[in-house]
């Protein structure tokens, strides 16, 4: 899965009082798994369990996977 609104997540979260840094930190998730969902890579559980947690609105959307030829 990969965020379809990581413009909207990043917002929500500085709208909180947080940078990515301590929003990581607050949420017990790892700072590197955060970055790499909000620049749309694959969004492990443990971002989506935090950004439930925080009430951050996302989307996630099915991550498209090339057919290897």
């Amino acid at each position: 899965m990969i965020l379809a609104n990581a413009d909207e997540c990043k917002k929500s979260i500085r709208k909180l009082g947080f940078n990515f840094k301590e929003f990581s930190e607050e949420a017990g998730i790892e700072y590197p798994y955060l970055i790499k969902a909000l620049n749309g890579d694959f969004v492990p559980p443990t971002v989506r369990s935090a950004f439930d947690k925080f009430k951050i609105p996302y989307k996630a959307k099915p991550h498209n996977k090339r057919n290897a030829a």
